[in-house]
């Protein structure tokens, strides 16, 4: 596996469009200034905050946010069982 390549095994539709846009979110947003503690802070706080999304699709953006800002690549994969859910 080439280095700083992750494969993702998915099987829940919401943290997988949650990933995506999360991923999405950070590398197409344009960077007009540092990001800083208190500004990444807030913006994770009002993502958390949002009840219009279930928690899964919170920890998917959540996640590809933070792999974008990490400049990760990576490739979903499916797994054919689905994975328990845990909370909402």
């Amino acid at each position: 596996m080439p280095a700083g390549f992750t494969p993702i095994k998915m099987s829940d539709q919401d943290f997988m469009k949650g990933f995506r846009s999360g991923y999405e979110r950070f590398t197409t947003q344009p960077r007009t200034q540092i990001l800083v503690d208190d500004t990444i802070y807030h913006f994770l706080s009002a993502i958390i905050a949002d009840e219009s999304v279930s928690n899964r699709e919170k920890a998917g953006f959540l996640s590809g946010w933070y792999a974008g800002m990490y400049q990760l690549t990576f490739s979903f994969e499916p797994v054919l069982a689905p994975l328990a859910k845990v909370g909402g």
